[in-house]
């Protein structure tokens, strides 16, 4: 019998997840592939903005400049598997800041620190002893780079100071602290 049998390749959505899809400038995250995409051909990267992210062969995102770009990834077909895309959206924040000081004035606490690139102000965060943190300040001009906290402020307690650079892609998430007691 000449019977011809023909086979279809089967369609296979990409299963792989962007481990995080916000990160801070200069960190990196990965693809993490997803069951059946081993079955896949090889895959590529395309990305959108390559001022804001890179992406190597191996599916090694790093973050190089604030702003939001679109990472598709391609696989080719194989034996038995038609070619497929995705897209990703991904978000790259403000990195973090590189010095940041607390000392103590007649006035109050004041709080310094470097600008970071990118940063359209920063949001300042205070916590008392071992207590939870509340935010204090939003600073909206990137180019202050100090505070005075005057506000409830006690001799011989203990206040830390966090502070997160943010953009319109949201808030740095590698935060530095300061510990300071307070004598005035």
């Amino acid at each position: 019998c000449d019977d011809e049998v023909t086979i279809k390749k089967a369609s296979v959505p990409i299963g792989m997840r962007l481990r995080e899809t916000k990160i801070s400038v200069g960190t990196e995250t990965r693809f993490r592939l997803g069951s059946m995409d081993s079955s896949l051909g090889k895959k590529t990267y395309t990305v959108g903005n390559p001022n804001v992210a890179s992406v190597s062969s191996k599916g090694l995102v790093t973050a190089l400049k604030v702003g939001t770009t679109k990472i598709t990834v391609k696989a080719a077909g194989s034996r038995n598997y038609k070619a497929a895309s995705k897209t990703f959206t991904l978000k790259v924040v403000p990195g973090e800041v590189e010095r940041f000081a607390a000392k103590n004035l007649a006035s109050g606490i004041k709080l310094a620190w470097t600008k970071v690139p990118g940063a359209k102000g920063y949001l300042l965060y205070r916590k008392t002893g071992s207590g939870s943190y509340s935010q204090i300040k939003k600073i909206t001009d990137p180019k202050q780079l100090s505070y005075v906290d005057k506000s409830g402020l006690k001799n011989g307690k203990k206040y830390t100071y966090k502070i997160l650079p943010y953009a319109d892609t949201g808030a740095g998430r590698l935060p530095k602290t300061k510990t300071i007691t307070r004598q005035g």
